[in-house]
């Protein structure tokens, strides 16, 4: 299982860089999304909870950027996340609308 989340956060990182390339923008984001999806199934949910809770806190890093294309790449990673599983379905749509409306 440790192997499963090493390669999730190293082909999170990949796809939080790519995120930042308007070219790439939204490629990296669905395919952000299908990470989060296969992650939700393979991983416990202790250490799905974890795994969200790490992407979330350098995606809202991302949103309150100074860089454009960070920040950009931000939103649109969270639009593509809207319908995704989470450990915190409930509170999910909260967080984001409280980060998107600090940040704009």
């Amino acid at each position: 299982m440790m192997e499963e989340v090493l390669f999730s956060q190293s082909e999170r990182d990949a796809l939080l860089s790519q995120l930042r390339v308007e070219a790439w923008r939204g490629l990296a984001a669905s395919n952000l999304n299908r990470l989060v999806v296969r992650s939700a199934r393979e991983m416990s949910g202790e250490t799905f909870a974890a795994f969200e809770e790490d992407l979330y806190v350098e995606l809202f890093k991302f949103v309150h950027s100074v860089d454009m294309e960070e920040k950009l790449g931000g939103v649109a990673a969270m639009e593509a996340l809207i319908g995704a599983p989470s450990a915190e379905p409930d509170s999910k749509s909260t967080r984001f609308t409280n980060v998107l409306s600090d940040a704009l």
